[in-house]
This record gives C-alpha cells, sequence and structure tokens, in this order.
C-alpha cells in the first residue's frame, strides 16, 4: 500500500538544491533519515534495485484509465474483454425503439402468442449483440490510439543518462534532464537550470513564458501555481534552455493527475462529422416515424389486427432509422486512423480525418521530409587541381560502394581515380588528403566502422551519430580509405557555428609533436573562410600564395556548385586566423527520398498544391524543388519567395503575393505561421509540417499540423494533428489518400443504408396503402436490419481508395454529407429494391392468401437485391463488371457471412420456426438470384450513360472526349437541371473562342 509523501510543497521549495537531493534519498531508506552521503542522487540517480520499493510506497506515474498491471491473470483479461461488451449490450436494451419491441413482444405474450414473442425476442438480441459489438470495436479502436505516441523523457538511473526512457517508469526521486522540446514526464524540484524557460499554459492557463530556478524559494500557505518557481509541472513543455529536475510527484498525485482525475468522466467531443451524421439520423428518424405513424395508423383504419400492425410498425422503426449510422462512422473513421498508424501516420484526433481529405495546399519541410536527410559528399575543388574536380559515387552514409571519381565539366561522373583512394603519403593527392583531414578534425560526428565493414543502409544499431552535414564529410574520408586524424590531435578548443558568424572553428594539439603547437581547423561559408586565408595548398602539400584571381576562383567555383542545388563548405587550416591554408570546397546533396517524385506528382493530380518551406540557399532548394517535381523547368524565380522578401511584403497583401509561389527558402519558424495564414486567406485547407519549438504556432494555426516523429520535439507533436513516424513526405500523400477515401467509403455505405431505409419504408406504405398483406413480418424485418446495418455496411467502410478518388480536387470543408447525387443514388436504388421485391409478392399472391412461401420468396428476394446492391455501393462510377471482386476481403467475408445466414434461416428448421419461413427449391432461388441480378444490371447502365447524374464529381464518363476537363465535368454535374445556364454557358465559351477561331482561318489563309 502507498505511504503518504511526508515533505510539502512549502519545504520543497524553500530547500536548497543539495538539500533536496538529501531529503528524496532519505526516501529509499525506510525512516526518512537524512545523511551526508545521499547527495549522490544527483549524480548517480536511483539504483535498479530501489525502483520497486519506491514506486510501491509513493506510487507509479500513471494517470486515470492508465492499465498498469502488466501481469493479469487469464480471468481477469477475459473479464476485460466481456466486461465492455455486457455494458454496451445493457446500454443498447435501454434504447427506446429496442424497448418498444420487447413491449410489442410482451404483449404477445398476454395475447397467447408466444412463438411470436419468441421470434421477437430472439432477433432481438441477436440486434443488440450486433450493435453492442459495433460500439465496442468502436471504443476500443479509440481507446488504442491513445497508446500509439508514447511519452518519453531523458533520466539518470545507475550512474548512466538514458534516453528515450519511459515516463511511466518513473517513481519519486528520479532525476530527469531536461532539454529545449522536452515535455516535463513529472511534477519535478529542479535542481539546477541554464536560461529554463516553460510553457505552462496548458495548466495555468497563463500564456507567457515562465523562467525556472534550482534557487530555494519562501512561499507562503497554498502557493498558486505560478509562484513556485523552481518546480516544474508534469505536462508542460520546455520552450528554451535545459536543466536537471528531481522528481517529486507521480501519476495522480501531479498537478496534472489532478486535474486528469477530476476529468476522467468526462465524454470526448465528437468530431463535426460524427455530428453532421447524427444530425442526419435525427432528422432521418424523424421522418421515418412520421412515416411509420403514416402506417399504423392505416393499418388500424383498414382493421388489420392491433398486435399486427403495431409490431410490424415497430420492426420497421428499428430496420428503417438508421441508429447503428453514428457506429458505423465512427468505426469506419476509427480503423481508417489505425490503418494510416500502420503505415506510419499517426492521427491524433479523428476530426483530422475530414481535414486530410480536404487539405488544398501541403507546405513542407525539406530536409528529411523530402530528402533523405542524409547528405552525401558530391564534390571535392582545391586550387592545386585547377583543371580537376573531384567527387564520390554512393547515396547515403550506408553505401559501400563508393569510391573518388573523377568529375567531367558537366559534373557527372567521369573515370575512377587512380586506385580510387587518397592517401596521405600519396604526394599527388596531398591537397586532397589535407581536405578531407581537415573535414575530419572540425567535425563533432562519429563513425564507429568503418564502411567497408558490416554497416548496412539501415545503420540503426549506433554506428553513425552527428549532423548529416559532419556525418557526410566523415563517410567521404572513409571511401578515401583516410582513417580519422582525430586520434591523433588533442582538441583544445572549439568554437560552435552560428548563423552569424557562418563558421566552425577547432583548435588542436598533435599528440606527438608538441613543439609545433596548436593548430585551427575552420570551415564555413566560402566568402567567410577567404577571408582568414593567405595562401593555398599545393599537390605536394606547399603553399602558394592566394591572390586575387585564385579568390574569384574558389568563388565561381562555390556558386557553379550551389546552383547545382550543393550546400558549399569551404575549409582552411593554419598556425594563426587570418593567415589560414585554403585547402578547398566541398559541395554535398541531401538526395530526394525514393518515390517523392511520385508522391508529388499525385498530390498535384489531384488538386493539392504542394510548397517546400526550406532555410537553405535559393539555389538548392530551387534544384530540390525541380527534381522532386514541385518545379517544373519552366518556372523561374517568380515561383520562390526569400525569408526577407516575405518580410517585405504587408500582411494585407501576402496572400496575393504569394499566388503562383511554390518554394520558401532562407525562412525562419516565425514566417511559417504568416505562409499559412496568407494561404488560408487564399481559401486553401494547409497542412504544415515542422519539428522545432518555433515550429508549434504553424502547426496550431494550420488546419493540418503535421510534426516529424524521429527529429521532432515534444513541443511540435503536441501542437500537430499528426505525427510521421518516418518523417517521410510519402506518409503525407498517403494521409491525404486515406482521408478522401474514408469520406468516400463513409458516403458508400450511407448511400446502401439509405436505400435499404427507403426501401423498407416505401414498401410497406405501399403494401399498406393499396390493402395488402403485409410482405415481411416482424423477425424478417429486425433479421433484414441486422443484415444490413451490419458486416456488409460496415465492410464498405475499408474499402480501398479508388484511383480516381485521388485524382478527384479536394472536397470543401463545408461540403454536406448527403448530396444530391447520394440522395438520387439511395433513392433510385431504393425504387429498384422495391419494384423486384413487390414483383415476387404479387406474383406469389396469385391463390390470394399470404403463407410461409410468399412471405419466405419475398424476404428472400429483398435480401437478395440489398447483397446485390451492397456489390454495387462499393463504387459510384465503376459497373459491377469493372470492380475488382477480390480488392476488399472484407467486404467478400461480410457477404458469404450474410449469405450463409440467409440459407440458415431459410433451410434450418430451429431458424424456420423463428422467422416463419420455409425451404425453397432450386428453381425458386435461380429465380430469385436471375432476378434480383437486375440490379448489378440496371446500375451498370446508370453508371454508364448517366455519370454525372448519381456521381459526385470525380467520374469519367466513356462518351467524354479525352481532352475534356475534369472542371467541365463538374461543371456540368452541377448544372444538370439548369438547361439555361448550360446553354449560356455554351454562348459565352463561343464568344471567347470566336476572335481565336478568326485569327486562326487568317493564319491558315496566308
Amino acid at each position: 500500500m502507498a505511504r503518504p509523501y511526508p515533505y510539502t510543497r512549502l519545504e520543497e521549495c524553500a530547500w536548497q538544491p543539495e538539500d533536496v537531493a538529501r531529503h528524496l534519498a532519505a526516501l529509499a531508506n525506510g525512516n526518512f533519515s537524512v545523511d551526508s552521503s545521499s547527495t549522490q542522487l544527483l549524480s548517480h540517480g536511483w539504483s535498479t534495485r530501489q525502483i520497486s520499493t519506491l514506486r510501491l510506497e509513493f506510487g507509479a506515474n500513471r494517470m486515470p484509465g492508465d492499465d498498469g498491471d502488466k501481469h493479469k491473470t487469464f480471468m481477469s483479461q477475459y473479464t476485460a474483454c466481456v466486461s465492455p461488451i455486457f455494458t454496451a449490450l445493457v446500454s443498447q436494451l435501454k434504447e427506446p425503439l429496442i424497448l418498444m419491441l420487447l413491449g410489442s413482444a410482451a404483449v404477445s405474450i398476454a395475447l397467447g402468442n408466444q412463438s411470436e414473442a419468441i421470434s421477437i425476442a430472439f432477433a432481438l438480441l441477436i440486434v443488440s449483440m450486433v450493435a453492442a459489438v459495433q460500439e465496442y470495436r468502436s471504443e476500443a479502436a479509440l481507446e488504442k490510439l491513445a497508446t500509439l505516441v508514447p511519452h518519453t523523457c531523458t533520466v539518470l538511473r545507475d550512474g548512466q543518462v538514458i534516453d528515450g526512457f519511459f515516463a511511466k517508469e518513473l517513481v519519486v526521486g528520479d532525476l530527469v534532464l531536461l532539454a529545449t522540446g522536452d515535455r516535463v514526464p513529472a511534477d519535478c524540484r529542479v535542481v539546477d537550470s541554464v536560461e529554463l524557460i516553460l510553457d505552462e499554459s496548458s495548466l495555468t492557463g497563463e500564456n507567457h513564458p515562465v523562467a525556472k530556478t534550482g534557487e530555494g524559494v519562501v512561499l507562503g500557505a497554498s502557493p498558486p501555481l505560478t509562484q513556485q518557481k523552481n518546480v516544474v509541472f508534469a505536462g508542460s513543455l520546455v520552450n528554451a534552455g535545459r536543466g536537471r529536475a528531481l522528481v517529486i510527484a507521480v501519476g495522480v498525485s501531479t498537478e496534472f493527475g489532478k486535474v486528469a482525475t477530476e476529468l476522467s468522466s468526462v465524454a470526448s467531443r465528437k468530431s463535426p462529422l460524427q455530428i453532421k451524421i447524427d444530425e442526419l439520423g435525427q432528422r432521418l428518424a424523424g421522418l421515418s416515424s412520421i412515416a411509420i405513424s403514416i402506417i399504423a395508423m392505416l393499418g388500424w383504419i383498414l382493421g388489420r389486427p392491433f398486435l399486427e400492425t403495431l409490431t410490424v410498425a415497430v420492426s420497421l422503426a428499428v430496420a428503417a432509422i438508421p441508429e447503428g449510422l453514428p457506429i458505423c462512422v465512427t468505426v469506419t473513421l476509427a480503423l481508417g486512423v489505425l490503418r494510416m498508424a500502420r503505415r506510419n501516420a499517426i492521427i491524433k484526433k479523428l476530426p483530422v480525418v475530414e481535414s486530410l481529405g480536404c487539405a488544398t495546399a501541403v507546405a513542407s519541410d525539406k530536409t528529411g521530409t523530402l530528402t533523405q536527410n542524409e547528405m552525401t559528399v558530391r564534390t571535392l575543388f582545391a586550387l592545386a587541381y585547377p583543371k580537376a574536380k573531384f567527387g564520390f559515387t554512393g547515396i547515403g552514409y550506408g553505401s559501400k560502394s563508393g569510391n573518388l571519381v573523377y568529375l567531367d565539366a558537366d559534373g557527372s561522373t567521369g573515370p575512377k581515380a587512380p586506385s580510387g583512394k587518397v592517401t596521405s603519403e600519396c604526394d599527388e593527392y596531398a591537397a586532397l588528403s589535407a581536405l578531407l583531414n581537415t573535414a575530419c578534425l572540425c567535425n563533432n560526428a562519429t563513425l564507429l566502422q568503418s564502411l567497408d565493414s558490416e554497416l548496412s543502409e539501415g545503420h540503426t544499431g549506433g554506428a553513425l551519430s552527428g549532423q548529416p552535414t559532419e556525418l557526410a564529410l566523415l563517410v567521404a574520408a572513409d571511401k578515401a580509405n583516410l582513417e580519422d586524424p582525430r586520434a591523433q590531435y588533442h582538441r583544445l578548443q572549439e568554437i560552435p557555428f552560428t548563423s552569424d558568424r557562418k563558421r566552425m572553428e577547432v583548435r588542436a594539439r598533435p599528440v606527438s609533436g608538441r613543439q609545433y603547437g596548436s593548430l585551427y581547423f575552420v570551415k564555413g561559408m566560402p566568402e567567410k573562410i577567404l577571408g582568414e586565408c593567405s595562401t593555398y595548398g599545393q599537390s605536394n602539400g606547399s603553399a602558394e600564395l592566394l591572390v586575387e584571381d585564385d579568390r574569384a576562383e574558389v568563388l565561381l567555383q562555390a556558386r557553379r556548385m550551389a546552383a547545382g542545388g550543393l550546400r558549399v563548405l569551404a575549409f582552411a587550416y593554419g598556425q594563426s586566423l587570418g593567415e589560414l591554408v585554403f585547402a578547398g570546397l566541398v559541395g554535398m546533396e541531401d538526395p530526394p527520398r525514393e518515390g517523392v517524385c511520385d508522391a508529388v506528382r499525385q498530390l498535384r493530380r489531384g488538386g493539392v498544391k504542394v510548397m517546400m518551406v526550406t532555410g537553405d540557399s535559393k539555389e538548392t532548394a530551387l534544384a530540390i524543388a525541380q527534381r522532386c517535381g514541385i518545379l517544373g523547368s519552366e518556372n523561374g524565380d517568380t515561383a520562390a519567395l526569400s525569408g526577407a522578401e516575405l518580410d517585405a511584403i504587408s500582411p494585407q497583401n501576402l496572400a496575393e503575393s504569394i499566388s503562383g509561389v511554390r518554394v520558401f527558402y532562407r525562412v525562419a519558424p516565425r514566417h511559417k505561421l504568416a505562409i499559412v495564414r496568407a494561404l488560408q486567406e487564399r481559401g486553401d485547407i494547409v497542412a504544415m509540417t515542422g519539428d522545432g519549438v518555433n515550429d508549434a504556432t504553424a502547426l496550431k494555426g494550420a488546419d493540418i499540423g503535421i510534426a516529424m516523429g524521429l527529429k521532432g520535439t515534444d513541443v511540435a507533436k503536441e501542437a500537430a494533428d499528426v505525427v510521421l513516424a518516418d518523417d517521410d513526405f510519402r506518409t503525407i500523400t498517403m494521409a491525404i489518400a486515406e482521408g478522401k477515401g474514408i469520406f468516400f467509403n463513409i458516403r458508400c455505405f450511407l448511400a446502401f443504408q439509405l436505400s435499404t431505409s427507403f426501401a423498407a419504408l416505401t414498401m410497406a406504405s405501399i403494401a399498406t396503402a393499396f390493402g395488402l398483406p403485409s410482405p415481411l413480418n416482424a423477425t424478417q424485418i429486425l433479421w433484414i436490419n441486422i443484415l444490413m446495418d451490419g458486416p456488409p455496411a460496415q465492410s464498405l467502410g475499408v474499402e480501398p481508395v479508388d484511383e480516381k478518388i485521388l485524382r478527384a480536387k479536394p472536397r470543401k470543408a463545408d461540403e454536406p454529407i448527403v448530396t444530391r447525387a447520394l440522395l438520387l443514388r439511395a433513392t433510385s436504388s431504393a425504387a429498384l429494391i422495391v419494384f423486384l421485391t413487390l414483383k415476387v409478392f404479387s406474383n406469389e399472391l396469385d391463390d390470394g392468401a399470404v403463407n410461409r412461401r410468399d412471405t419466405t420468396m419475398t424476404f428472400m428476394m429483398f435480401c437478395n437485391c440489398d447483397l446485390f446492391n451492397a456489390y454495387v455501393c462499393r463504387s459510384a462510377d465503376k459497373p459491377f463488371y469493372k470492380i475488382n471482386l477480390y480488392s476488399n476481403p472484407a467486404f467478400l467475408w461480410a457477404i458469404g457471412g450474410s449469405v450463409v445466414g440467409q440459407f440458415l434461416v431459410v433451410y434450418w428448421l430451429p431458424l424456420q420456426k423463428v422467422f416463419q419461413t420455409e425451404a425453397l427449391t432450386f428453381y425458386d432461388i435461380a429465380y430469385i438470384v436471375l432476378l434480383s441480378s437486375m440490379v448489378l444490371w440496371l446500375d451498370a447502365l446508370r453508371k454508364t450513360f448517366f455519370p454525372s447524374v448519381f456521381c459526385d464529381g470525380y467520374h469519367t464518363s466513356p462518351f467524354a472526349s479525352k481532352k475534356t476537363s475534369r472542371s467541365a465535368g463538374l461543371r456540368q454535374h452541377h448544372s444538370w437541371l439548369n438547361f439555361r445556364r448550360f446553354d449560356k454557358n455554351k454562348a459565352e465559351q463561343a464568344a471567347r473562342w470566336a476572335p481565336k477561331e478568326a485569327k486562326a482561318k487568317t493564319l491558315l489563309a496566308l
């Protein structure tokens, strides 16, 4: 049992850091005795053997609803699974319509009709079970989404710093290391900090940043959170700086945990789509209730038995009112989100799925998203070789096939250099050796093994660490067969690269030969490095005076490399700054990811603008944009804007100024929000990527914020709606495609369910109005509800995305889910089902009496028509013979199960008694199948000859010219009933083309 925590917040805030450490270390002693040696907590952390005791006594770092018990028995796991289903089943039995049916069953028993009552009760049980399982699947899928991004932190345990430590494993007294972008994992007392700034707005509601310190603070009684300057709270975000802090509260004991405990019973908000579906269901329920009331009243007026009229009316209500529609939508959304998660797109909230299908613009980072984030050295230039340029083959860090090669005049790979290697002993390559040695010495990356050993392209086993640029330099030296020279030098000083200085300096002394003193190794922008140089290295290792012509040649080569999309660094070395020896230039690139070009092309075909937002130079940005397909070769400078140019444009004119711009270069994070707002002002639905702390505002401001899962900070991930687990642009394309497909699939099963509801109501209305007996009994109607609202409808929600949907323009955010085309599809299908079903029913009524065979034939006909209707609903524009039968296995299983269930109802004696059916002959079944197949053929005719009437704008008519644009099809779709406007459009088009036609005739005459 957990022990009360012995210290108050006032004491913890007042203590100095070493006092906090001593008191927390005493918790492990069991008697709270404080000894001087306990300060080792700050340098060593808890030992593993102490953790279980501390967790047992002071609790685990888990919030309400977390499943903290990993050692469940089989029975407890079974109960955890069955209990929610049982709860959902009970909730279904509380539905008003279900209660009405139970009431009608009770009336049947009272009147002595036990068989009717048993049939209704049995069907009700099946209906409720199906709905309960669907509801459980929905909740289970949503709960699974919450576990996709586990929260981690950095902690000191057993004297070792552990990155990626699961925050839920923390205990009181753990030493946590905080850095920019981290989320605080528990309430902690700061022990030391360097400009530590936190955002506590999620807890306090105050948006201004809060500085934290390790110094003791004397507070009054019940101090507010804002006054606790040396305590960081769980859930807060580190905006800047770094620090160390000791955990003083975990789980429900934290300030965040106290709030979470209060809110644990509050239901989550519904998405806009779910609200639309609920409203649609309510409207349909109202209309259906009116229709059912009229049917019941007519039956009573015509003298039908009260019990029969009541039972059929209530059964119709259950079948016709789409009470399961919201559950189907939620399950479809949740399953779609889980599919995206398996493909590395983690959707944090269900409403984002809707926005993805509406996205009209994607503003993407370049590095690591469009490109591989694995820099590769392509070009080496040294003044010692005025007529030769060198480079390396291979891509990325893991290529073992790279060699040093000569480059042709156009920069393409030429013949391999002699032996393909550089050695410091070879005089011919002394200048290249000096260049690569300088690149290694002015470097903080680590290459733990040679590329000639087992360094695979995945290299995830810790073989590489460091910045991509520096790793590329080490890999280049390794390819050239140079040993890492850093082991031969003792580093004395490092001045890191900054955006102001544009260079990095390292001062080091040779391990052997102290008499030579220290040397400087410098890298940076060519202009900055040349200003510190007076000589350059010759091929034999000597130095030559660096004259103005030499400087001009270096800058010319640097511009040529940059124009080719390469990132250019200059290198120099020497004994004193200002008199360095210029070593040469290195040009490197981050090549586009495999498949990015196809992904960009797919988005552009689908009406989505793709933009690159990068901090790189204009030349590099344009080169990569052209290679990725964001820019065509015809685009020029007007397609790119710099951050400085964005600053010069007034906010009022920015939206107009960025029209046609596809590349934003040299931009800072603050520019991203301006770009987002300008695009939104133009009416775009914007997806923006980001990974840094400063990107959070843009990610929040975008309609769809997309954070990088690998290189992104916790701040960015928190602000984003989507997290890319692989930082790959292709994942964005996939997510947008899934968003389009999910919304289309929802419309598909909505059209299917509406046609079923309309058909059931219409058939009952016609039979009642004309004084005919009821074509279906109550249990058969309930079975149709099970068959139609269950597996077939749900399987339509996982239909694979059609290529035409991907090419369709993004839908408008305010577009209604039920369109005119969808209603026409549903009503036309319902009319056909009613016609065919009543045709069979009327044929069977020739003898004037209704028997089991009559209702069985009618029942089978209705169900067969609905199953064929489910098949054609898989596509809004493809005839049935063009739909891939095997592309959706879930649909095949659903239809197969429905067919088996249907035959059991007709041929299995126990179910025959429940549903009042009788066995049909082979010829009866053949007749029903052939007649109901008219649903397939008439649907094919409809899709072939009237595609624009029944489809929402992405159809391709077989009679349309290949040059007909999609916009023309949309225009025709929206004006198919307005011939006057259509004629006006034709007249306007003819007027526009008249001058061009006259000019063409004149040219032909000449």
